[in-house]
């Protein structure tokens, strides 16, 4: 059609304007050819170069988290009493109390053979005090973050019960009238202490397993929470607050997970009944009796 406008146009005489409107048709319709002669690989509608690079091999997935605790610390386990005996539950109340080392024994040495990192995912052979100065990271890393209410950060630092359970916590407080939470650490009273040890296999397959490890934090912190206008609604900037924590972190040791978790993670923080010791939810404000513990723990 532009070409035959062009030719007609040809005949119309130099007055006319239409030779000008006709080869501006032409090129319109020359470029149009051109352009739908473009292969499809310069249109962007090719399957991703990812995807072509994945056709003929099995798809990979793994467990980020088994997101239970295998045998969740209790303090104060004593040894069953000689009346207990008699029974079947007695018995195996003093199986799991000689057992017990051996636990942590394996435990610390799935370890020492597997992890190969500490914090952040830095290269880090596994010992005691390397995994405490982690702890030690973690504790102050995933706090901040609590604070703050960063949940995108926290599910890298945590597994997806212990996420889910801070941000239940977290949407608890807004409705609370919460808006703003300043939460700084100023130092940790004692060495973070072990309480225990233990290797957790859900699928009772040695090479997908985790390490749990059971730590006591004592530390001195400030907490304060604000209002959306400003005001202290719990906690105060300048009050010091020794706090007792245990939490339980967990690392990949097994062939199939060691290198794909290779960091330590926020798996629960435990919370110890009346007199049976301290865990996250049962703080302590040295020097000072009938505090109330629910803006104490609220970061936690």
């Amino acid at each position: 059609l532009a070409a035959t406008a062009a030719e007609r146009a040809a005949t119309a005489g130099p007055a006319s304007p239409a030779p000008r409107i006709a080869s501006t048709l032409l090129q319109q319709s020359r470029s149009a050819s051109q352009s739908s002669s473009v292969p499809q690989t310069q249109r962007g509608v090719t399957a991703p170069s990812a995807m072509s690079a994945m056709q003929g091999k099995p798809l990979r997935m793994y467990m980020v988290s088994p997101d239970l605790l295998v045998d969740p610390y209790r303090p104060n386990r004593a040894w069953p009493s000689l009346r207990s005996l008699a029974t079947r539950r007695g018995w195996k109340r003093l199986w799991r109390v000689v057992t017990r080392p051996m636990h942590e024994l394996h435990a610390l040495s799935m370890c020492t053979k597997m992890i190969k990192s500490g914090a952040n995912g830095k290269s880090q052979a596994f010992t005691k005090e390397g995994f405490l100065d982690t702890a030690k990271e973690v504790y102050a890393e995933v706090n901040e973050l609590i604070a703050r209410g960063d949940h995108a950060k926290l599910r890298h630092l945590c597994s997806g019960s212990a996420a889910s359970h801070v941000k239940r916590e977290d949407k608890a407080r807004s409705q609370g009238g919460w808006d703003r939470v300043e939460w700084k650490l100023l130092e940790h009273v004692q060495t973070p202490r072990v309480l225990q040890a233990r290797l957790c296999s859900p699928a009772g397959d040695p090479a997908v397993s985790w390490a749990q490890f059971t730590v006591q934090f004592k530390t001195r912190e400030t907490f304060a929470a604000y209002d959306k206008r400003g005001n202290l609604v719990a906690g105060d900037p300048e009050e010091v607050l020794v706090v007792e924590d245990a939490w339980v972190l967990e690392h990949g040791v097994g062939e199939s997970n060691s290198k794909k978790n290779a960091r330590w993670r926020l798996a629960a923080r435990l919370h110890f009944p009346d007199g049976d010791g301290y865990g996250a939810g049962t703080s302590v404000v040295a020097g000072e009796e009938g505090v109330d513990a629910d803006y104490i723990t609220s970061p936690k």
